[in-house]
């Protein structure tokens, strides 16, 4: 039972089966789910659950694969892509950049990462992932940091700051409801 929950999870429900570029795939759907979210808190929990869970059934899959890493368990695609949106706007530009670097540097393995895929621990499925998504992080929010994205995030505060004006305006107007009765 334990077995096929972790499989269930490391699969992210069966994507991981997917027969063309799986990691890939479960990339995609990161960012979509992402884009769903657009909250970075609500982002942090699912990415802390996903870490968690990841962890957890990284040591059954791999104790039942000929393969210590699968190409099958994508979850470790997911949380690292979610790891490096944390604490960004979900805007177009920063899922795209993020995904675009994130496959980059999952395929590439440079820095280290490489050195952690090749751990002996089941955790190392885990592992390189987190690195190369910590790195889109670091960069991310240097670019951040540049105002690389800063004038897109602006353009969208904006936009829901004068809603929100808006809307306590309409509120805030008498109501003529009192004469009709």
């Amino acid at each position: 039972m334990k077995r096929r929950i972790a499989l269930l999870a490391g699969t992210v429900f069966g994507v991981g089966y997917f027969p063309w570029a799986p990691g890939a795939v479960a990339s995609v759907l990161a960012v979509g789910a992402g884009w769903a979210l657009k909250n970075p808190l609500l982002l942090g929990l699912f990415w802390g659950m996903s870490v968690a869970a990841g962890f957890w059934a990284a040591s059954p899959v791999s104790a039942n694969s000929t393969d210590k890493d699968p190409s099958f368990f994508v979850l470790d695609e997911v949380c690292g892509m979610w790891t490096s949106l944390l604490a960004m706007p979900c805007t177009p530009a920063v899922l795209a950049t993020g995904f675009l670097l994130f496959r980059f540097f999952d395929i590439t393995k440079p820095l280290g990462i490489r050195r952690l895929d090749r751990m002996k621990s089941s955790s190392g499925i885990m592992w390189d992932d987190l690195l190369a998504g910590f790195y889109v992080f670091l960069i991310l929010h240097t670019l951040r940091g540049f105002g690389i994205f800063w004038a897109r995030t602006l353009a969208l505060s904006k936009e829901m700051a004068s809603r929100a004006a808006r809307r306590r305006m309409r509120d805030l107007e008498p109501s003529n409801t009192y004469l009709l009765a």
